[in-house]
């Protein structure tokens, strides 16, 4: 058995579509897994600012430049942390 191998536009429109999923689901994966690790840092660097007993605006302060977080945003996380601590 031996042969020429058709390469028809539809066997590599379909190659190209499954490698392009495979693809997005690993980049998707990726980010999802270092916001993950950026919350993680947050919550860690809050809890240790609270424990130092840092005032709440100082912290909200080093959010928004370390993290590039809004006044909302940090707010929001120290909250949680907060909470969490309790």
């Amino acid at each position: 058995m031996g042969g020429k191998v058709l390469d028809l536009p539809e066997f590599v429109a379909y190659d190209q579509a499954k490698a392009e999923g495979k693809a997005e689901g690993i980049v998707e994966g990726e980010a999802k897994g270092k916001a993950e690790e950026r919350i993680e840092g947050i919550k860690i660097f809050i809890q240790d600012k609270i424990e130092d007993e840092i005032p709440t605006e100082k912290i909200i302060d080093k959010l928004k430049k370390n993290y590039n977080l809004s006044v909302k945003e940090a707010k929001q996380y120290i909250d949680q942390c907060m909470a969490e601590m309790k």
